[in-house]
Formats: C-alpha cells, sequence, structure tokens
C-alpha cells in the first residue's frame, strides 16, 4: 500500500520516522567502511591539523623520526587549481528570440553574475570541488530564505516580513541521507539533510516552540563521526543539528514533501514540496557503479601516501641519527666528551693513544631516493597531475612547447572532473533563476555590474526572468587568462574592426572579454529588434541621426522577407516609410555627426534640368510637331511572307515605335 511508504507518514511521527531514516543512513556508511575511508582520506588532507606542524617520534623508545611529505594534498589542490582556476561566464537562454527575451536574458546574465560574486556563491562552489576530490561528492544547498533580504513590511503579530532571497550552503556525503542503492544520485527521490544552527536563532525564528528548541542538547563527542571533528576537547556550543527533509513530487508522493524539524523530534515544518526539484546540487569526482555515492582518485593515492611518508621518515631519522660525524678518540688520551665538539658522537676505543679520527656513520643509500621518486612519479600517473602543472618540470623538458605539451595532457586528463564542475555551475545557475522566478514577488533592485548593463533593468521581479528556462557555463577561452593571448586577442579585434577606441584596447587587454568590443552592436541590434516589433504591432517609431542607419535598413527589411508580410498593405506602408526616414537622413543630416557614428552619408538628390527649347517650338516628339506629321505619311516598304504561316509580315505601326517626351 502506498500509505506504508515512509514519506507518507503522519505529521505527528514524521519526524521520528526520519530521524530513524538519517540514522540508518549513517549507519550503513559506518558498516561499510565507506565513513572510515572519508576520515582517513580528510586526516591525509589535513595532516598538518593533526601533527600540528610537528616531527612526531615513532618506535618503542621513540627512536623513530616520523616525517609527513604530504604530496596527497599537493596533487589534490593542483587538480582543483586546474578545475577552478577560470571564473565561469553564464549564458542564460530564453525561450524564445523576441525583444522580451533578450531583454530578460541580459537582465538574468547580469543577477548570475551578482550573485557568484556578491552573494559568495562562487565561494560555495569552490568549497564543493574542493571537497568532492579528497571526500568523493559535496553539495551546494540552494534555497529561498524567507527571513533575508531587506524589510518590505509587517505582518500579523508586527512581526516583520522581508522580501527575501537566496540561501546557498554547503554539505557533504556525511551530512546528506540517501537511498543508497538508486543507481544514480538523479534517481533518488528523496534526500534528508543535516546542517547546524545556531538555537537562539531558530528560536527567534519559530517563537512558538522556542522552549522546545532551546531544551534541544548537543554533544559534540556523538558527532565526532559524523562531521569528522578530531577534538578530544569542545567548548559548549550553542549549535545544535537541524534537519530537512526534501521528497520529489511524484507518483509515491503526489506534491512532494518538505520537513523541517530540530534535534529528534522537534517538528517545526510539514508541508508539501516548495521547490521543483530537490535543492541539493551534487558534485562527485566519480560515480560508485550501481549506487548513488560516489568516488575519488584520492581513495588511490591514499595507500601510497602512507608508503611515501614510510620511506621519508627512514630518510629523516638516518640524518637526524647519523647526520654529524662520530668522533673516535683513543683510550687514554686527553680528550674527554666533555671537550668534544658540541653535537659530536664521541666513542673512546683502545688503539694504544693513536690518532683522533672522524667515523661517517651516515649511508643514505641510492635505493631509498630511487623508491621514493617512484611512488611520486606513481602517485602523478594515477591522478593525472604530472611534474610540470605541480612547477616542478623534468630537466629533460627544455622548450616551452614541450612543457606547454605536458601541461595541456594533465588538463586534458582533468575533463572529467571539470565537466562535474561546469555542471553544477549550469545546475547552480538554472536554480538561481528558477527561485527569482518562484519566490522574488516583490520589486527589488538588481546590482548588476557594468555601466551598460543597467540601462536594461535594474529594478525587478520573479516575473521578469519569466523566459529563461535555462541556464549554460562557458568555462571561456584559456588564452584569455594570459597577458599574450588578450593581446593576441586585441590585435584580432582591431584587425576585424571590431575595436573603435583606445578605451575598448585597453579593457580587452585587462579584462580579456568581449563583451566591451560589442556591447555597442549588441545594444543596436536589441533596439532594431524593438522598433521591428513595434511597427508589427502598428506603432510610430522615429529614425535619429546617431543610428546606424544602413543596419537598421538592413534588419528593417526583414520584416519584409515573407510572402505573408507583403500582403499586409499596413506593414508594407509602415516599414518603407519607416526605411525612408533613414534613407532621408543619411541624404541631409550632418555628415560629421554620420561619419563619426559609423554611417556612410549619401549625396542630396539633384534637380533634373530643363530642356532648352526655342520660343515657340513644338517638342520633339509631339505628335503635332510638323516634322512627326511628315514622317508618319511615309508608306512602309513591303515585307516579306512569312513562311510559317503564309502571311505577310506586320510591323507595330510607326506611332508606336516613335518615343515620346513623356517616355524618355
Amino acid at each position: 500500500m502506498i500509505e506504508d511508504y515512509f514519506a507518507n507518514e503522519s505529521t505527528d511521527n514524521i519526524a521520528s520516522v526520519l530521524s530513524q531514516k538519517f540514522g540508518d543512513y549513517i549507519n550503513y556508511l559506518r558498516s561499510s567502511g565507506y565513513m572510515d575511508l572519508i576520515k582517513r582520506s580528510h586526516k591525509q588532507y589535513f595532516k598538518g591539523i593533526y601533527h600540528l606542524g610537528r616531527e612526531p617520534q615513532g618506535g618503542l623508545a621513540g627512536e623513530y623520526t616520523i616525517l609527513h611529505d604530504n604530496h596527497f594534498r599537493n596533487i589534490l589542490q593542483n587538480q582543483l587549481s586546474l578545475t577552478v582556476n577560470q571564473r565561469p561566464a553564464f549564458e542564460p537562454k530564453a525561450a524564445n528570440t523576441d525583444y522580451k527575451s533578450i531583454v530578460q536574458v541580459k537582465l538574468a546574465s547580469g543577477l548570475l553574475d551578482y550573485y557568484l560574486r556578491d552573494k559568495k556563491l562562487e565561494r560555495n562552489i569552490r568549497h564543493a570541488a574542493e571537497e568532492a576530490l579528497w571526500s568523493s561528492e559535496a553539495f551546494v544547498k540552494a534555497t529561498w530564505g524567507p527571513h533575508l533580504g531587506k524589510e518590505y513590511g509587517v505582518g500579523d503579530n508586527n512581526q516583520i516580513v522581508r522580501e527575501g532571497d537566496i540561501s546557498y550552503n554547503n554539505s557533504n556525503v556525511l551530512s546528506v541521507a540517501r537511498d543508497v542503492y538508486a543507481r544514480s544520485w538523479d534517481d533518488c527521490s528523496w534526500c534528508i539533510e543535516r546542517s547546524f544552527m545556531n538555537k537562539y536563532e531558530l528560536a527567534g525564528m519559530f517563537p512558538d516552540q522556542a522552549d522546545a528548541i532551546l531544551s534541544v542538547s548537543y554533544d559534540p563527542k556523538n558527532y565526532l563521526d559524523d562531521n569528522l571533528m578530531i577534538a578530544e576537547s569542545y567548548v559548549d556550543s550553542d549549535q545544535i543539528p537541524v534537519y530537512e527533509f526534501y521528497h520529489k513530487d511524484n507518483a509515491a508522493r503526489p506534491g512532494g514533501r518538505y520537513t523541517f524539524y530540530a534535534g529528534e523530534d522537534v517538528l517545526l515544518f510539514d508541508g508539501p514540496m516548495p521547490y521543483r526539484e530537490l535543492p541539493l546540487y551534487r558534485i562527485s569526482y566519480s560515480d560508485r557503479y550501481g549506487t548513488s555515492l560516489g568516488y575519488t582518485v584520492a581513495f588511490d593515492l591514499l595507500p601510497l601516501q602512507k608508503a611515501l611518508d614510510v620511506i621519508t621518515s627512514i630518510i629523516e631519522t638516518i640524518i637526524e641519527v647519523y647526520g654529524l660525524p662520530s668522533v673516535d678518540v683513543p683510550m687514554g688520551s686527553n680528550i674527554t666528551p666533555e671537550r668534544g665538539m658540541e653535537g659530536l658522537k664521541i666513542f673512546m676505543t683502545d688503539r694504544s693513544k693513536g690518532k683522533v679520527e672522524v667515523i661517517n656513520l651516515l649511508d643514505l643509500r641510492g635505493e631509498l631516493f630511487k623508491a621514493r621518486d617512484m611512488i611520486i612519479q606513481d602517485m602523478e600517473t594515477i591522478s593525472g597531475v604530472n611534474a610540470t602543472v605541480r612547477g616542478n618540470p623534468e630537466s629533460s623538458l627544455k622548450s616551452g612547447s614541450a612543457l606547454a605539451l605536458v601541461a595541456t595532457q594533465a588538463i586534458q586528463f582533468s575533463q572529467n572532473f571539470q565537466q562535474a564542475y561546469t555542471q553544477l555551475l549550469e545546475d547552480l545557475g538554472t536554480a538561481t533563476i528558477n527561485l527569482l522566478k518562484d519566490f522574488a514577488t516583490s520589486p527589488r533592485v538588481a546590482m548588476i555590474a557594468g555601466l551598460s548593463n543597467s540601462v536594461y533593468m535594474q529594478e525587478f521581479t520573479g516575473n521578469d526572468l519569466s523566459e529563461i528556462n535555462r541556464v549554460l557555463v562557458d568555462m571561456g577561452n584559456p588564452l584569455a587568462r594570459t597577458t599574450a593571448g588578450r593581446i593576441n586577442l586585441a590585435e584580432s579585434l582591431i584587425a576585424n574592426g571590431m575595436i573603435q577606441t583606445p578605451e575598448q584596447y585597453i579593457q580587452v587587454l585587462t579584462t580579456g572579454r568581449l563583451e566591451v568590443a560589442i556591447e555597442g552592436t549588441q545594444a543596436e541590434l536589441l533596439l532594431i529588434r524593438a522598433e521591428n516589433e513595434a511597427i508589427m504591432r502598428g506603432e510610430d517609431v522615429d529614425a535619429i541621426i546617431t543610428d546606424l542607419h544602413a543596419v537598421h535598413i538592413r534588419e528593417h527589411k526583414v520584416l519584409l522577407a515573407s510572402p505573408q508580410s507583403r500582403k499586409n498593405a499596413q506593414l508594407v506602408q509602415a516599414t518603407l516609410s519607416h526605411i525612408q526616414e533613414h534613407i532621408d537622413l543619411m541624404k541631409s543630416a550632418n555628415k560629421d555627426i554620420l561619419v563619426m557614428t559609423g554611417s556612410q552619408p549619401l549625396p542630396p538628390d539633384q534637380p533634373q534640368p530643363a530642356e532648352q527649347m526655342q520660343p515657340g517650338a513644338a517638342p520633339l516628339f509631339d505628335a503635332s510637331n510638323p516634322v512627326i506629321q511628315e514622317a508618319q505619311k511615309v508608306n512602309n516598304p513591303k515585307m516579306p511572307q512569312n513562311p510559317v504561316t503564309g502571311q505577310p509580315y506586320s510591323p507595330p505601326t510607326t506611332s508606336a515605335n516613335i518615343p515620346t517626351a513623356g517616355g524618355l
């Protein structure tokens, strides 16, 4: 029965049922060894915190020096740098190409840029990418926070009503319970996400249940496994665990479900799913086949890193024990350990008071260093992050082209994770637009960067994004990340006439972005599209002197590029009249202004010269002219017979062949 499905539990019992569900997920991670694997990866990645920057001693009597040579972290950090070093460029896509849709695309692009930078979404994304490298997967949660934003009014009980805004938070594999046997994350119908909140802030948000919230206790020791805390002792904290249950709208749970509770059973909200999809967006280095969990190359590097630490510790121990030379002193000599050089080891031997000799006990065999280098090379090979990318190229690589080729191989190897990173960006970009469309009902001001963008829209609501249906991501051209590449790009734009001013050249050179070179043309085309739509609605459109008249004419004539439109006499008249306005301006407007704005002036119309005639003389080809009358009296010659019809050839009449003054 569908009623037996856990997500259909009654409101009174749902919090307890979900707590048990989350506990089952944690127990699976523990029993399967997956949690232990993640903990060891976490410990290795943040090794410096565990050994506090010291060289701990090992062995039964502390005779060994343990040295951690953390190539594990360095390799993953370079992998992260290869993935996120280029700032993404969002490309919103609209369902249509009309003027309204294009304006919305510009607004959406500016909003995404605003949330990426000013709302720190970029930081959340980078954090998720880094965590996915060492723990196999991570999440960014994008939800609507009605308690965020500016004050909008006063509601019931004189509570302040805010306009609301998007909230972004990070979460990890240990905090997002799901059906582990779902074939992929996309196949998961539900998830329970655990986070931590200040209980006093939470009590202020839910004053009716403040006492129950404040009674929730939190002992960090109970969560050492779950949240990877490493401290044995702790200070009292106001943070308490809170849980959010999301269920998709499907046949098992029509309308979906959203449940918010604190501790084990303090229910704060229970209702239908407010979002179009699960609001947690996942990035994974790779996926474990047949499950909804992830996998990472970091798990393959762990045993190699352990072996590397062993060899490095052996080398360090030998150096510390035998690094300083020892002195062999004959017994009976006047040299005593107290009179030896500080730090030197002195051996007293009976050599009949022979000479003092230095004994070199330091024997670092080459095999140790070869084994160490071999392990490092294996780690680089497995991860695909070679020594060149890590800043330590092989001595055989001399030319810049060879170094570039080797670096490119590392970039190509990391394409799978870069694709996962791009997918996360696109998912979050689309989610951001959908959240604004669904919840941004009150007018708000968009802090859109760039002087030109402010022309299109500053104040908006969700309705102003209604035509945007998805967001794509352009990771940009790597060439534009270098100074030489930007210079080459700017010079190419100059050669193609796309850069008109020194200011545009400098902006392309400093930013590597093409918008500064094409935004003027884009604005002109956007204006033309708006004019075309106005003409089709029967509205008046005026041409002005600063228009790019030739471009306007070419784009306006598109209105008449179909048989149906040419049958619309009103549309034809309005289009041709507006085109004539542009032609008239090209003929009569100030030529200097036309040239400076990129239009080619047309010469004005020249008056036709009057015919020079003698006073009282008749027009040359007038039928009343005596010369014409005499010519018409001349009989035509006898014409030959047509061999096909047998009739004589009959040419047109003479008067029909004589041009008139009006026909010249």
